[in-house]
Formats: structure tokens, C-alpha cells, sequence
């Protein structure tokens, strides 16, 4: 049995379906946390994470709401208060959809729509979390990626706005450790998931990570789990590359 770091703690994650946000959401809920499960759609799998979540012996709800709609947002926290009274942490993983074009193919308007979509729903998330995660010295993580500081061909768009959610943690950060409040950011190299696959199909540049292996799912939830609890009282902040050794050299993200 794994100890309960996170007993008692209130923990809402965004994209909480699929892939790496039901591995965060799983995590969380086996060493202790209630878990708010948020979706935009997909209301089946989300189900299933919530229902592995009370099997390991945590509470946990669903969440349903767009984190780039305010109102959604609003009606997201409001009832996580409402049914748990008040919110001790939380994990920034849902994102705009990812697509793979060369720099010179890239629309203005398909840029403005990545950043913004990855800005809006942090943000908007953030912003209405904010008096909960004071009035409890709270922990945000965002999941960002690799790519915002390993260029690879194909993914500018991606990059850039990951890039931002990069320096949207360091500010916050610095403002919010007045409060008490942590913030910091776990940053995976690929990741194979249902997500990944759509893009890349079974592209992987794996030989010449250090580790030479990538990372999983379930190896980015350890992380957020470890940069939630006591453990990491002393954090914020931080980038943390989950890459197995990728962002030190060549590979480790993409093949070019």
C-alpha cells in the first residue's frame, strides 16, 4: 500500500479523462487526495477514473466543464467548494489539440489559436482557484512539455505555447509565494498516449535518451504527486523535465 502523502488533500485536475491527466488523477487518489475529475466531453472515461479513484479508497466527483469557457469554469470550482468545501491544490493538463505543421506552414490564426487555448483555460482556471489555494497555501502544477525549450520540426505552434504556460508558472510563482501558494510545472518529453498517437502515430526517438526508454504516463503522475506534497514544501518555481534524460541531449522528444 502506498503512504497517503496526500491525505485529505482537495485536488481538482483539468483533462482528467484520458492519458496523462486520468494517470495524474489516478496518482493522486491512491495516495490519499479527493479528486475533482474534469472533462470537456467523454463523460465514460472520465467515469472510470473516478470510479478507480473510490476504489483506492478516495473520494471523488466529476467535473465537467470547458476550462477556456469562464462560465464553465466558474460552474467547475463552484461545485467542487460546494461538495468538498474549499480546494488544496491544482493540476493544469487539459490543452488545445496539438498539430504537427513545419514553421512555414503555420497560420497566424492557427498560432493565436494554440496559445490561446493553452493560455485561456490555465488561466481562467487559476484565476477562480486563486482564493481557495490562499486561504489553504495551496500547490498549482501545470503539465507543460519539452518542446517549449527542445525545438522539433513540426511542432512551433506547440511549443510556443507551452513556452508561455513556462513562464506563466515562473510569475506566478513569484507573486503568489507571498501567499504560501507553489507553483510549478512538470514537463514531459513524448509520452505515449491516445493523444500522442493522433499526431505522431508511432514516431519515437528513444534510442538516444539516456535512459533509453520514454517516459509513461504513470512516471509524470509520480512527478505531480511528488511537486503536491510536503515533500516539496521548498519547491516553486520549477520546470521539471520528465524525459528520461531527453532535454540533455539530441533526443528525446521527437524525431525531426
Amino acid at each position: 500500500m502506498q503512504p497517503k502523502i496526500l491525505a485529505g488533500q482537495r485536488v481538482l485536475v483539468t483533462g482528467a479523462g484520458r492519458g496523462i491527466g486520468a494517470a495524474i488523477a489516478r496518482r493522486c487518489g491512491e495516495v490519499g487526495a479527493h479528486i475533482a475529475v474534469n472533462y470537456r466531453s467523454q463523460r465514460d472515461r472520465a467515469q472510470r477514473v473516478v470510479r478507480w479513484v473510490q476504489d483506492a479508497g478516495s473520494e471523488a466527483m466529476l467535473a465537467p466543464g470547458d476550462v477556456t469557457r469562464s462560465s464553465d469554469v466558474g460552474n467547475v470550482v463552484s461545485n467542487v467548494v460546494q461538495n468538498w468545501g474549499g480546494i488544496e491544490a491544482v493540476v493544469c493538463n487539459a490543452g488545445a489539440p496539438v498539430i504537427r505543421q513545419r514553421a512555414e506552414d503555420v497560420g497566424w490564426e492557427t498560432l493565436q489559436q494554440k496559445v490561446l487555448g493553452e493560455l485561456k483555460g490555465a488561466w481562467l482556471m487559476v484565476a477562480e482557484t486563486f482564493p481557495y489555494l490562499k486561504e489553504s497555501g495551496g500547490a498549482v502544477v501545470f503539465v507543460t512539455s519539452g518542446l517549449a525549450e527542445r525545438p522539433r520540426t513540426g511542432f512551433l505552434a506547440h511549443g510556443v505555447a507551452k513556452a508561455a504556460l513556462n513562464s506563466m508558472v515562473r510569475y506566478l510563482a513569484f507573486e503568489w509565494g507571498s501567499y504560501g501558494i507553489r507553483v510549478n510545472a512538470v514537463a514531459p518529453g513524448l509520452v505515449l498516449t491516445d493523444a500522442s498517437k493522433e499526431v505522431i502515430g508511432r514516431q519515437m526517438d528513444a534510442p538516444d535518451v539516456p535512459l533509453g526508454r520514454l517516459a509513461t504516463a504513470e512516471e509524470v503522475a509520480d512527478a505531480v504527486v511528488y511537486l503536491l506534497s510536503p515533500q516539496a514544501s521548498g519547491l516553486t518555481g520549477v520546470i521539471l523535465p520528465i524525459a528520461g534524460g531527453g532535454h540533455l541531449g539530441s533526443g528525446g522528444f521527437l524525431r525531426q
